[in-house]
């Protein structure tokens, strides 16, 4: 077990969608002033690990990360791309796309993407097929995670598809834990505590991954690891455990934080704050002879897609979705679903995780009925809800 070492780390509000946190140095100061995405790109290009912390849903971020890999990638022709969205078992089969011994219908149907693998991260792992960057299939299987929360941590000694060393101390980063799981009414703290050795199991072998990619490489690259924010912000989680591993590299984390649009700025006047959409750029990188083909970048339409009509909590840790708000008048709210339900099953698919409810998701066509199991303090309640669609 590693020893529960407190990392020294750094403490920032983030701004919106963007904020860049070196680990090991000093807290950022509040209302930084704005950077143009290429001089984030050059902190990055320095650095020898970068968290890329992201909002699930987050279309615009998303971009943005696109854009920002593709920039560092310029910077650093030595640069692997690490993700939590792949488990380790699936290595193999990823690549083996990555060579093109098998096609992508293959690679999709072997290796578990998640639901909105198309629009948000087959982008960067074609640019990475594309340029002939490594791509790590950085987690441990959601199988051996729940695994861990029913059994104990022992339930994971040996398998080569987690961490070697975990450990789960009671910390900053349990503190924060509890508080995204402070939704689910009746969840005393026994078993909270074992959905954060999960948790912690993923962060370690996430961290041990991301070593494992720099090993007997002279000169060792630099690991773009993209994850859920909540296992980087205040440098926490996967990106602590990277630096109790070693301490001597420079990382750097970015978070994403998303903010309603609609602010009134007096009686009768309104701003609508929207973010912008990041500009894809021809960037030349290394070994870039032949013209970029932009065809892996999907930018959603308006109109079409499936919603329910709620803002989720996205923060990893929570057994299930929990429900942040509800829009006035949408599916959900007709439906029954109050902010604070968290959403356990939609029809006959379970969901305890952000994954499972993005494939549940996809899956759903506007106008269709389902139905919506929630917990709701300590009762389970089913409601009837119309799908929606999503503008944008």
């Amino acid at each position: 077990m590693l020893s529960p070492r407190n990392p020294n780390m750094t403490h920032c509000r983030s701004t919106k969608l963007l904020c860049v946190l070196p680990l090991l140095a000093s807290a950022c100061t509040m209302g930084p002033p704005p950077l143009e995405l290429g001089a984030v790109a050059d902190d990055v290009a320095a650095s020898d690990v970068v968290f890329v912390g992201e909002e699930h849903d987050n279309d615009v971020g998303h971009l943005q990360h696109y854009q920002l890999l593709r920039m560092v990638h310029a910077r650093r022709p030595d640069l692997v791309l690490s993700m939590e969205m792949f488990e380790r078992d699936v290595q193999d089969v990823l690549d083996r796309y990555l060579r093109g011994e098998i096609d992508e219908a293959a690679f999709l149907a072997d290796s578990r993407p998640w639901g909105n693998y198309r629009t948000h991260y087959r982008p960067m792992v074609e640019y990475a097929k594309r340029h002939g960057l490594p791509v790590i299939a950085a987690n441990c299987p959601t199988p051996l995670a729940r695994q861990v929360a029913k059994e104990g941590v022992a339930a994971a000694a040996g398998n080569p598809n987690a961490a070697a060393e975990t450990s789960s101390p009671k910390d900053a980063y349990w503190d924060a834990f509890q508080a995204a799981m402070s939704g689910h009414g009746g969840v005393d703290e026994k078993t909270i505590y074992s959905f954060y050795q999960a948790q912690c199991l993923k962060d370690d072998t996430m961290a041990e991954s991301i070593l494992a990619a720099r090993e007997g490489r002279d000169p060792a690259p630099l690991v773009f690891h993209v994850q859920g924010k909540f296992h980087g912000d205040e440098g926490l989680g996967a990106a602590a455990r990277v630096s109790w591993r070693a301490p001597d590299l420079r990382c750097i984390v970015l978070t994403m934080s998303s903010a309603p649009n609609a602010v009134q700025t007096a009686p009768g006047r309104y701003r609508l704050d929207v973010p912008t959409q990041p500009k894809i750029e021809e960037v030349e990188a290394p070994g870039d002879h032949e013209e970029q083909v932009e065809e892996a970048v999907e930018i959603p339409a308006a109109g079409g897609r499936p919603a329910l009509g709620f803002m989720p909590n996205y923060e990893d840790g929570v057994l299930g979705v929990l429900v942040e708000m509800v829009v006035e008048g949408g599916p959900a709210e007709a439906g029954g679903v109050r902010a604070g339900d968290v959403i356990i099953g939609i029809d006959d698919r379970d969901v305890d995780s952000v994954s499972d409810y993005m494939e549940a998701l996809a899956n759903l066509t506007v106008g269709q009925r389902v139905k919506v199991r929630v917990q709701r303090g300590d009762e389970q309640k089913s409601f009837d809800v119309k799908v929606g669609q999503r503008s944008q």
